[in-house]
């Protein structure tokens, strides 16, 4: 073989890895693509059975509440990139029972804080950790309370209008509710 059919070979041999590596990041991306579709699917239906609660008690330490509150439900607007400002609006503050002796707060959530709660962490994990502005505590607060918050309403009937009024509880140290 002359030099001039070897680097043929070996030029047409990175051809076929260049061609069988962007075949490999083409069914990557429509696997991820799926994913997501999937995600927003199931976000969307938690979305329908979050605004359909009437009351649901969140038990936490005092400030995990005021963490939640603060990316939430702010006074001034939180800034969440690529998703824009989440609009002001106070959390009504007679739903929020605190415990004086072991910092413990009881917080009486509505099916549209519960949506609200759901869409802003939403917001925040799509944002993901790798932005420049990304705070970890935010992002991994978002993530622990989408996920709780995600399969409390998952496990709602909608179908049926009795039962116990549905408790999280946030902390790990927290082993009952509180008694209002």
């Amino acid at each position: 073989m002359n030099p001039l059919q070897g680097w043929r070979a070996s030029w047409a041999e990175r051809r076929q890895e260049r061609a069988e590596r962007g075949r490999e990041l083409l069914e990557q991306k429509a696997a991820a693509a799926k994913s997501s579709a999937d995600f927003e699917a199931r976000h969307r239906l938690r979305l329908e059975k979050a605004i359909s609660v009437s009351s649901m008690e969140m038990a936490c330490h005092r400030d995990t509440w005021e963490a939640i509150e603060k990316i939430v439900f702010p006074v001034t607007g939180y800034r969440i990139p690529y998703y824009g400002i989440v609009g002001q609006q106070r959390f009504p503050q007679n739903r929020i029972t605190r415990s004086g002796t072991d910092e413990r707060s009881t917080v009486k959530l509505s099916g549209p804080h519960l949506v609200r709660c759901l869409t802003v962490f939403r917001a925040v994990l799509a944002v993901g950790t790798n932005h420049f502005t990304s705070d970890p505590e935010v992002y991994a607060l978002s993530r622990r309370m989408y996920d709780l918050l995600g399969a409390r309403v998952d496990a709602v009937d909608m179908n049926s209008s009795e039962g116990a009024l549905p408790v999280l509880i946030v902390d790990a140290s927290l082993e009952e509710t509180p008694e209002a």
